[in-house]
């Protein structure tokens, strides 16, 4: 799928009827030094009613993070035996006055933080993940099944992983939007995604050049 481009059947199924849902853009910034405070940016453009997704991991482990006002939590998970990463995943249903702006998202102690910023229009407030499945030194790993509480709708699906290496991507587990974001000593977040209607999504495996310690979710957005 091209970004811009709308995706999805020509029956408009979904929560309201909308038109389906469009990947607008998808953006990635790293804070190199340890602290509280990350300001992460928001697309330069963005209009009222656009959901942003803004996925963060965290270098240090059991931090725990705030939620920033305005902002919903869909999931984080700590993973605590080899990588000792920290991932948060936000939605924000915009208002038309983000765009260009930054967003604090703090943490408990310092650390470095990577970002992963996506925007899309026609998507509801409806957004579900599975619980992430670790990463043990794999270079080749299977992706969680999630089937949504809303059923068979034209679902924009999302494969997210954060890692710890820096690695290259072999094969991305769904078909559109494949970025990867690795840095050394960083968290590395790989995302891609597939505009599908049915009501169960198992993406294809991860498969990278090396060896991963991390986690990976299936998430699930729901069109208006």
């Amino acid at each position: 799928m091209i970004p811009g481009i709308v995706a999805g059947g020509a029956n408009g199924s979904g929560g309201g009827g909308g038109g389906g849902i469009v990947f607008l853009s998808q953006n990635y910034q790293n804070f190199i030094s340890n602290s509280t405070s990350h300001l992460v940016d928001m697309p330069a453009t963005v209009n009222a009613g656009d959901l942003v997704c803004v996925a963060v991991g965290c270098a240090v482990g059991p931090t725990t993070m705030t939620t920033p006002p305005g902002w919903t939590l869909v999931a984080t998970d700590y993973e605590a035996s080899s990588s000792a990463i920290r991932a948060g995943i936000y939605i924000k249903i915009c208002s038309g006055s983000e765009g260009g702006t930054q967003v604090d998202f703090q943490t408990s102690v310092p650390t470095t933080v990577s970002a992963a910023v996506m925007r899309l229009s026609g998507a509801s407030s409806d957004v579900e993940a599975t619980a992430p499945t670790t990463i043990n030194n794999s270079s080749n790993y299977a992706c969680p099944t999630l089937s949504p509480t809303w059923g068979s709708e034209d679902t924009l699906w999302r494969s997210l992983h954060f890692g710890n290496y820096l690695r290259t991507v072999t094969q991305h587990p769904l078909p559109d939007n494949q970025v990867a974001y690795p840095v050394n000593n960083f968290v590395s977040i790989y995302s891609s995604t597939e505009i599908e209607n049915t009501a169960s999504k198992t993406p294809a495996n991860m498969i990278l050049s090396a060896g991963q310690y991390g986690m990976v979710y299936t998430l699930a957005f729901r069109p208006n």
